[in-house]
């Protein structure tokens, strides 16, 4: 069996301090710039408009979401003009809008835990020891 011993990282409390003020100032920035976008629902899977200026407007799997305010204007009108195959859904934020930004903001989040809980226990990695002289690379000497 292979000891382990804990071997303090120089430094790590200092860079999760850094880490934390700059997701602070991007959270900030980020919270600042929000777009919200309008979301429409068709009744048919796929259907396909054109506005008047010649935009081509295509619902994929009965969805369509936009922050474009030409085209925002002109499904509006068109439900209000009586077309029943569409429908105006709840406003998004971006982060809603795009699935991947959320899954990558929530792996990023829980990786961010996990390096801020380190730092704020004992920052340690886990090296195997067999001599009782451990390397940086984390290995036994």
């Amino acid at each position: 069996m292979v000891d382990v011993k804990k071997v303090a990282i120089p430094g790590m409390t200092d860079l999760a301090a850094k880490i934390q003020a700059n997701e602070a100032a991007k959270t900030a920035a980020a919270d600042a710039v929000e777009k919200l976008f309008s979301q429409y629902h068709s009744a048919r899977a796929e259907t396909r408009l054109m506005t008047k200026t010649g935009v081509n407007v295509a619902f994929v799997q009965h969805k369509f979401i936009t922050d474009n305010q030409e085209i925002i204007d002109y499904l509006d009108a068109e439900i209000e003009a009586g077309l029943n195959v569409i429908f105006k859904g709840e406003a998004m934020s971006s982060a809603e809008a795009d699935p991947m930004a959320g899954l990558k903001k929530r792996m990023y989040d829980e990786a961010m835990a996990d390096i801020l809980e380190v730092a704020g226990e004992t920052p340690v990695i886990q090296s195997p020891v067999s001599s009782g002289i451990v390397t940086t690379g984390g290995t036994a000497a």
